[in-house]
């Protein structure tokens, strides 16, 4: 097995994004929710800097950690998208229009996992192959 074949990362697409079609018209761009993608890895840093005493006492809860989450995902992860619809209105692209949709639970999680799945951001990936040219 070649391992960088295998598990190395395109650093363009990992900050730059990659288009995900959601379906239904609705595409989202997003970085790679990965420590390959240097602002997640400084915002990662600064959470935990910030977070420091919580940490090391175990006093942050599952709710003060996706917020934290959820923080960074507007920050640095979700970078654009089209289509994206909220109880039946179009949303435009802002960071409080990420909340209301992070907001709800399933889909969140599925942001999150489309965010870091390597294969969306591999070696072999190039910007043209993902429309993102």
């Amino acid at each position: 097995m070649d391992i960088l074949k295998e598990f190395g990362v395109n650093e363009d697409l990992a900050q730059d994004g990659v288009w995900f079609n959601l379906g239904q018209g609705t595409k989202i761009k997003m970085a790679h929710a990965d420590e390959t993608n240097p602002r997640f890895a400084a915002a990662l840093q600064r959470w935990a800097r910030k977070h420091k005493v919580e940490l090391q006492t175990g006093k942050m809860d599952e709710g003060d950690a996706r917020k934290v989450m959820l923080d960074v995902f507007i920050e640095c992860i979700i970078l654009d998208w089209e289509g994206m619809n909220f109880d039946g209105e179009e949303l435009q692209f802002s960071a409080d229009n990420i909340r209301k949709v992070l907001g709800v639970p399933k889909f969140f999680r599925m942001i999150q996992e489309l965010a870091m799945k390597h294969e969306a951001f591999g070696l072999d990936v190039s910007e043209n192959s993902l429309g993102n040219s």
